[in-house]
């Protein structure tokens, strides 16, 4: 058996060694953490926020004002778009029949 074949046993030895060390010392910490997150009381949400579930995206209004000149809508929430500055509101509100046409544009573009 040649020096290299000799070093490449003894490698693969060592690697299973070191596996099975890592896989104890695992185990061992994994002990620590469970019995520190019950000691505080705390939970995986505590550790890792990134984590917690997301709140559900709203879906976006549908549009109340419409701008006369151009396709553009707008639902009420937020600022209103430079088209209705300055405006009666009343002017731009979308009949309520028209509510089902496309709402292409919610933004106050």
């Amino acid at each position: 058996m040649s020096n290299l074949d000799e070093l490449l046993q003894q490698q693969e030895i060592l690697q299973q060694e070191i596996d099975a060390a890592r896989k104890l010392e695992k185990r061992s910490k994994i002990k620590e953490l469970r019995a520190s997150l019950e000691k505080y009381a705390l939970t995986a949400e505590d550790v890792f926020p990134q984590l917690k579930p997301k709140t559900p995206v709203k879906p976006p209004l549908p549009p109340k004002y419409r701008d006369p000149n151009s396709v553009k809508t707008w639902s009420g929430a937020g600022r209103a778009p430079w088209w209705m500055k300055g405006r009666n509101y009343d002017d731009f509100l979308i009949a309520p029949s028209s509510e089902c046409q496309s709402s292409e544009d919610h933004n106050h573009s």
